[in-house]
């Protein structure tokens, strides 16, 4: 009876042996591939997760390159009123007429000046009161020594100035450039315009005012 039980006993422990060699065996489900609808829709979004802050990253860059570019121009128009204004303020210092020199006409204008005070009637004053047939072409140039921006620095900027005189009075309201409560004698129309090219686009700055014989 021991026997019995000792040989049933084997069975069992060679079926159960059996079973669990069956099962380690049994086949794996298939692996599951992508399809061609999933493949481009994950490229596209780790496309687009590459490409959106790339192209944020350059109009940020070209905004800020835009922003610098319209600063300097504006600054350079100013300059160039500002430039006629210290011709006219030094003529009357110099006992001249208010306006000498100052003909109408379109003029090439420097901050850098041949004499001391700045007048455009004196002798050496083409290199820095030039006459231009309508839009002055000279580029103005950067000097990273001195900082200041005229036509005799070391580096070519993209910028050109044209300042120009007229003492036609004409009056277009909001936008007039002539006073009618002064003599035409007394007071000159000053327009300052810079222009410049931002990748394939033109730009320009335009600052004007009426400057008048304050004595």
């Amino acid at each position: 009876m021991m026997n019995t039980a000792l040989r049933n006993g084997s069975r069992m422990r060679r079926h159960s042996a059996f079973s669990m060699y069956h099962l380690s065996l049994s086949p794996l489900p298939p692996a599951r591939g992508f399809t061609l609808v999933e493949t481009v829709v994950a490229l596209a979004v780790i496309t687009g997760a590459l490409v959106g802050p790339f192209l944020l990253s350059s109009r940020s860059i070209f905004n800020a390159r835009y922003a610098k570019s319209r600063l300097i121009a504006a600054n350079l128009a100013q300059e160039g009123i500002e430039i006629i204004r210290s011709y006219r303020d030094n003529n009357v210092l110099a006992g001249d007429s208010w306006d000498a020199g100052l003909d109408d006409g379109s003029y090439r204008v420097d901050v850098i000046c041949a004499g001391s005070p700045c007048r455009p009637a004196q002798a050496g004053s083409a290199a820095n009161f030039a006459s231009c047939a309508g839009s002055c072409s000279d580029l103005i140039k950067f000097d990273s020594a001195s900082g200041i921006y005229s036509y005799s620095g070391t580096q070519e900027t993209g910028f050109r100035r044209t300042v120009t005189i007229d003492r036609a009075p004409i009056d277009v309201g909001a936008g007039s450039r002539s006073d009618a409560g002064v003599a035409a004698e007394k007071q000159m129309f000053v327009k300052s315009v810079v222009i410049w090219t931002d990748g394939r686009v033109s730009r320009a700055m335009q600052v004007d005012e009426i400057l008048y014989d304050w004595r």
